[in-house]
C-alpha cells in the first residue's frame, strides 16, 4: 500500500528452517508479472519468498506482521482507472514467438475454427489475434434478442433469451476458458489464447510469419485469416462533416449496442438507414422499445410496424442544425432525428491482402479462394483463407504442395469461395461463418474437405431462407392459404428479365408457405414463411440439383399444413440422409 510506514520484519534465522518440499507460494514466483508501483510491504514478502526458494527454505507466515516504521506518511494519491479498451491497446502483451495454429480475426468464424482444430488435435495450441477489445461473441442478438430483454442492465450482463426459452450470454465462452498469451507455450495439454485490440498487418507465407501493428512478429505453421468485414457508410453521410458524424452510428459491434442502448434513454427520435436484414431487425427492435419510451423511429426503406417508413428513398445530403441531424432525400422531403443508425451492409476487411500477396475478388470482394477455402496468392498459387459471421480468411496450404510457403485458408464474410453447385459466392450470415470456420479449422488440422454446405439465415421475424435468395431471380410460391393472384406459374416462361413487380395486399393472410428461387427448372434457393425445421430437407434438395416441372410436388415434402415435417416411408434412404443432415446441423449450432 502506498504511504504506509514499515520496518524490517525478517531476520536470518528464518533461513535455518529446512523444507522437505518447495512451498506453493515460492514455486509460482517466477510466473508473477512485474509492475512498476510505489512501495508495498508485499514486495518484501515476495522478495523473501524468492530468496527462500533459492536456499530451499520455508517461507514464514506474515499474517501477524507489523508494518509501522519511522517513515513519514504521504497523503494517498488519486487513482485513475483506465477503460478496458485503452488498457488493451496501451499495455504491452508478451506474445509467443511461435504457434502451430494462428487465427487472424476473433469473430464467429475464428471461434468455429479453433473449436474444430481442438476437436481434431486435442493438444493443439491456438493463438487468436483480433482487433476488437472483446472475446468472440454472437452478432445476431445485437439487433434482435437483446432488445427484448426485460433486464434494465442488459448492456452489462449481455444475457438474452433464446427461442428455446433458455437464457445464455452473448459471448461463446467465459473469459476463464482462454489462457493468457504468455502462458500458451507452457500449457501441458494445449489451449486457446485470444489477444484483443491488436491487428495483424501482414502475413508472409514464405517465412511462416505474421507481423503485427507494433512490428512484433509471430512464427506459425498454419494460419487462418478470418478478418470479417467493416460496416459500410454512405458517401452523403460520410462527407457531411464532423458535427453530423458525431450523431451517426455504423451498427455492427457489441460496443455499438451498448452505446445505442444508453442513448435511446434520452433521445426523442432516431433514423435507421438501410432496408436489409440488419436494418429491418434493428428497426423492429427499436419500435418494440419505443412502445414504452415514446421514441420516434424512422426507417428509410421497408414495411411499417409502428415505424415511419420512407420506401425507395435515397439520401441527397445531411447536415446538423438546431441539435438535430437533418437528412434531405432525393424526392425533396427532409427527415430529422437526434441520431442516425447506418445499417447498409459491410465491406470485406481485406487490408492485409496487398501486403501479404493475397488475391482479392474484383467483382464480389473478399479474399479469393477455392472450394476447400484455400486462398489464392498473386501468383495464383493456392493458400487457405477462412471467413468469420462474423467472418474471415484462413491460411492453410498442404505441405506436399510447397515446403516453402505456409498453408493458408479463408472463411467467413471476407471469403470469396467457389461453390461447386452455384459458382463463386460470398456470404455474410452467421450460419456461414460457423460452417466455413469449422471447415477451415478441420482442413488446417489435416483434412482436405471441399465446401458443400448451403448456409441458412433467419431473423426473428418468422421466416428462414437457404441458398441463393436474390430478388432478381424468378420465384414460385406455394402457401397453405392460396393468395387470389397465386395461380400456377410455368417455370420455362419465368425469365428474370420478364419479372414484373407484383405486391399482393398486405392485408392478405399468407399463413405458412415456401418460396422457390429458380434458375430455369432448377431450385437454387428457398424461403420459408412461418415454417421451421425444414432447412435440412431444403439443403438436400439443393444438393441433388435436379430439374422440377411441378413445384407443388416439391412443396409437399415440407408439409406446409403441418407443424413438423414428415418424410414418406416409401423413400427410407432419403429419410435417413435427411436425418443425418439434421443431426449434423444441430451438432454445430451454438446456443
Amino acid at each position: 500500500m502506498l504511504g504506509v510506514e514499515r520496518r524490517p520484519i525478517y531476520t536470518n534465522k528464518h533461513r535455518e528452517i529446512k523444507l522437505t518440499k518447495k512451498s506453493a507460494a515460492a514455486s509460482c514466483i517466477d510466473e508473477l508479472p512485474t509492475f512498476k508501483i510505489g512501495h508495498s510491504p508485499s514486495l518484501d514478502i515476495l522478495k523473501l519468498a524468492k530468496d527462500c526458494q533459492k536456499d530451499n527454505v520455508e517461507v514464514p507466515n506474515p499474517v501477524n506482521v507489523s508494518t509501522k516504521s519511522p517513515l513519514k506518511e504521504e497523503p494517498p494519491k488519486k487513482t485513475v482507472v483506465a477503460s478496458e479498451s485503452s488498457l488493451l491497446k496501451s499495455e504491452p502483451i508478451k506474445l509467443p514467438e511461435y504457434v502451430k495454429y494462428l487465427i487472424v480475426g476473433g469473430g464467429t468464424a475464428g471461434f468455429a475454427a479453433f473449436r474444430a482444430i481442438r476437436g481434431a488435435d486435442a493438444e493443439a495450441k491456438v493463438l487468436v489475434i483480433g482487433e476488437e477489445d472483446n472475446y468472440p461473441y454472437m452478432r445476431p442478438p445485437l439487433s434482435k434478442e437483446l432488445w427484448y430483454s426485460e433486464d434494465v442492465d442488459v448492456a452489462n450482463t449481455l444475457m438474452f433469451k433464446q427461442w428455446s426459452g433458455k437464457e445464455r450470454n452473448l459471448f461463446y465462452e467465459k473469459e476463464a476458458f482462454y489462457c493468457d498469451a504468455d502462458k500458451l507455450d507452457c500449457t501441458k495439454h494445449g489451449g486457446v489464447s485470444v489477444v484483443r485490440g491488436r491487428k495483424v498487418i501482414k502475413v508472409d507465407p514464405s517465412k511462416h510469419e505474421a507481423i503485427l501493428d507494433d512490428e512484433s512478429k509471430i512464427k506459425f505453421d498454419k494460419c487462418l485469416i478470418a478478418t470479417g468485414g467493416r460496416p459500410r457508410n454512405i458517401k452523403e453521410i460520410e462527407n457531411s462533416g464532423n458535427e453530423v458524424l458525431k450523431h451517426v452510428t455504423l451498427f455492427r459491434r457489441v460496443d455499438d449496442f451498448k452505446k445505442l442502448d444508453q442513448m435511446i434513454k434520452s433521445m426523442e427520435s432516431v433514423v435507421i438507414v438501410g432496408g436489409g436484414f440488419l436494418g429491418s431487425e434493428l428497426t423492429s427492435s427499436l419500435a418494440h422499445k419505443a412502445k414504452s419510451s415514446g421514441l420516434k423511429v424512422t426507417q428509410l426503406f421497408p414495411e411499417s410496424d409502428g415505424v415511419n417508413v420512407f420506401p425507395n428513398s435515397n439520401i441527397q445530403n445531411a447536415k446538423f442544425d438546431d441539435g438535430k441531424v437533418i437528412l434531405k432525400l432525393q424526392n425533396g422531403e427532409t427527415v430529422s432525428a437526434d441520431h442516425v443508425i447506418v445499417a447498409v451492409g459491410i465491406d470485406p476487411n481485406v487490408e492485409i491482402a496487398s501486403a501479404s500477396g493475397l488475391e482479392v475478388d474484383p467483382e464480389i470482394g473478399g479474399f479469393r479462394c477455392d472450394a476447400e477455402l484455400r486462398a489464392r496468392t498473386d501468383n495464383c498459387s493456392p493458400v487457405i483463407l477462412h471467413r468469420t459471421a462474423s467472418a474471415g480468411a484462413a491460411w492453410e496450404r498442404a505441405k506436399s504442395e510447397s515446403k516453402k510457403a505456409a498453408p493458408r485458408c479463408e472463411a467467413g464474410d471476407c471469403c470469396s469461395f467457389y461453390d461447386q453447385k452455384f459458382g463463386r459466392r460470398r456470404v455474410e450470415h452467421q450460419d456461414h461463418a460457423v460452417i466455413t470456420g469449422r471447415l477451415a479449422g478441420e482442413n488446417m488440422a489435416g483434412a482436405a474437405k471441399p465446401y458443400t454446405h448451403q448456409s441458412d439465415l433467419g431473423p426473428h421475424m418468422g421466416f428462414e431462407a437457404i441458398g441463393i435468395v436474390d430478388s432478381s431471380l424468378p420465384t414460385v410460391g406455394v402457401f397453405a392459404k392460396q393468395i387470389e393472384t397465386a395461380d400456377t406459374v410455368m417455370l420455362d416462361r419465368a425469365a428474370a428479365s420478364e419479372i414484373k413487380e407484383h405486391l399482393p395486399s398486405i392485408n392478405k393472410d399468407f399463413n405458412k408457405g415456401v418460396i422457390f428461387y429458380m434458375r430455369e427448372k432448377r431450385i437454387v434457393g428457398m424461403l420459408f414463411w412461418n415454417l421451421f425445421n425444414r432447412i435440412p430437407i431444403a439443403r438436400r434438395i439443393l444438393k441433388d440439383d435436379a430439374e422440377y416441372e411441378d413445384l407443388n410436388e416439391v412443396a409437399k415434402l415440407f408439409n406446409i399444413h403441418d407443424s413438423e415435417p414428415t418424410v414418406s416411408s416409401e423413400n427410407e434412404e432419403q429419410k435417413q440422409k435427411i436425418d443425418e443432415n439434421m443431426h449434423c446441423c444441430k451438432e454445430w449450432r451454438f446456443g
